[in-house]
């Protein structure tokens, strides 16, 4: 599996089509923190917003957090039962 594109370099393709994060978010109706986040972290309406307005799909910017087939975010791994207890 590749790796997810690096923060800055969407942020770059952001400002050269958009100006800013903000005029981004004026656009495309979601909020600017949103969008921030959805730079370093999954967050599905910020992440599928971006990479419309990138005409890009959400997989082909974080192949990590999105399935390239079906367009859905991965499952997030979940700890064990086992590794939330405490020992005794």
């Amino acid at each position: 599996m590749s790796k997810n594109t690096h923060p800055e370099d969407v942020k770059a393709m952001i400002r050269k089509r958009f100006g800013s994060i903000e005029s981004l978010s004026a656009r495309c109706g979601v909020k600017a923190c949103t969008l921030r986040q959805a730079l370093r972290r999954r967050t599905p309406l910020g992440n599928r917003a971006i990479a419309r307005a990138l005409n890009k799909r959400p997989a082909e910017l974080w192949p990590e957090w999105f399935d390239a087939n079906t367009g859905l975010p991965r499952s997030a791994p979940r700890e064990t039962a086992d590794l939330k207890r405490v020992a005794a």
